[in-house]
């Protein structure tokens, strides 16, 4: 059952990576970075075997896998990086066509 269980996310990554990059080419910035931050729950949800959501915010679980020497100091500057540029864009409505391509490239370069 994990088995399938990861097969299944890794296939939400990928198809969460091709649907930002696709965001991105139709101008559409905004829901880029949005589907950037959510390919990125999934990974991160992947990564600390966490399931649901629980009480820790995604910026303490991104900190804890790099306490946890789970992801390189890297790895986590671009996820919190990701993650803001998420944030901003649901809290702030970005849109902006660099923040996306940002977005983009660091989760692809994660991937």
């Amino acid at each position: 059952m994990a088995n399938s269980d990861t097969r299944s996310a890794w296939h939400q990554i990928q198809d969460g990576v091709r649907d930002t990059e696709k965001l991105i080419t139709q101008n559409e910035y905004n829901l880029s970075m949005i589907k950037a931050r959510q390919t990125l729950e999934i990974i991160i949800k992947q990564l600390s075997g966490q399931s649901s959501e629980g009480e820790q915010s995604l910026a303490d679980i991104i900190d804890a896998l790099y306490t946890d020497n789970i992801i390189s100091k890297l790895s986590c500057e671009h996820y919190h990086k990701i993650r803001a540029l998420g944030n901003k864009a649901v809290h702030e409505n970005d849109n902006d066509v660099y923040s996306a391509n940002v977005a983009y490239s660091l989760l692809s370069e994660e991937v």
